[in-house]
């Protein structure tokens, strides 16, 4: 799942917000069949709602701050077959528990079109219902991480079969490493269209990797490079490499965006490790072919 926590100052009304998440334009799920209403009294019309939203923000002590905030839980387009509306509600009952909204006012509703990423709006307000605390509840950046981790941990017990909307589970090896062109790079490519330094040497190392029939000769191809010399750690691991005309350090997972795992692979069979290979390069394929989920309405990246 990908969690997106939004928040609405005062100055921004309620009303329009519970007609987006409640009667959405062009939606087959709209109405309140699979709607949770969670400690509000008035449900009878989004006007109600809406008011009860606004009356209860009457009852904080800093007005002009935030009053309510609209989180979204997004799943990936593959889970779609096997999510359904209560699958839903139910993880954002969790959400509500874990996240220490229990006392507050909450409207739950799932958009879970045929044509649309299947996704759960939640709109909470900061403060216990009718004005029982005054402040404000907050949730801090470890806060966040904690429970990002505990609501996907939640999905993936309870709900096995949503086993493609995994997001902050995943181990470090499985995350995909990102090995973009800083702005510098781009500009010193643009400027004198040579490669740079990094790039380099990420290239001899990954060449020195195929080549490599098991992770001791990877180091020895190091040792002999003219090009580079190994960089050890405090156990006599190689685990970066130094260019012989540079003092400039470049460790594999860090500055040369290699997984742990393609470095771990070393340690097998070279045969093995081109049938790995293989099957990454199939996996990636596969997942370049996927929908992409769109970002700018609050939902995040999966792969």
């Amino acid at each position: 799942m990908w969690i997106d926590f939004g928040t609405v100052k005062a100055i921004n009304p309620a009303k329009a917000l519970v007609n987006y998440i409640i009667e959405d334009r062009g939606r087959n799920d709209r109405g309140f069949e699979h709607t949770y209403f969670h400690n509000l009294l008035h449900t009878d019309t989004t006007e109600e709602i809406s008011q009860e939203f606004m009356w209860n923000a009457d009852h904080l002590k800093r007005k002009k701050g935030i009053i309510y905030r609209h989180t979204i839980i997004s799943f990936h387009p593959n889970d779609a077959p096997n999510i359904t509306p209560e699958k839903m509600l139910d993880i954002g009952k969790k959400f509500l528990e874990l996240s220490g909204s229990s006392n507050c006012l909450a409207l739950l509703h799932p958009h879970c079109s045929p044509d649309t990423q299947p996704h759960l709006h939640m709109l909470i307000s900061v403060n216990e219902a009718r004005g029982r605390d005054r402040k404000a509840t907050r949730l801090g950046g470890r806060d966040f991480s904690k429970l990002t981790r505990q609501m996907e941990e939640y999905q993936l017990t309870t709900y096995p079969e949503i086993q493609f909307s995994k997001v902050y589970t995943l181990d470090r090896s499985q995350k995909k490493k990102r090995n973009r062109e800083s702005k510098q790079e781009k500009h010193f490519k643009r400027r004198t269209g040579k490669k740079t330094l990094r790039q380099d040497v990420r290239e001899t190392v990954l060449r020195y990797m195929e080549k490599a029939d098991n992770r001791e000769h990877f180091d020895q191809l190091i040792e002999n490079s003219g090009f580079l010399m190994p960089y050890r750690d405090g156990q006599g691991q190689v685990v970066g490499v130094i260019p012989r005309h540079s003092k400039r350090k470049f460790s594999f997972t860090g500055a040369l965006a290699i997984t742990s795992a393609h470095i771990n692979d070393l340690s097998l069979d070279k045969t093995v490790r081109e049938i790995k290979q293989r099957i990454r390069e199939v996996s990636e394929l596969q997942q370049s072919e996927l929908p992409k989920l769109d970002k700018k309405r609050g939902r995040g990246d999966f792969k």
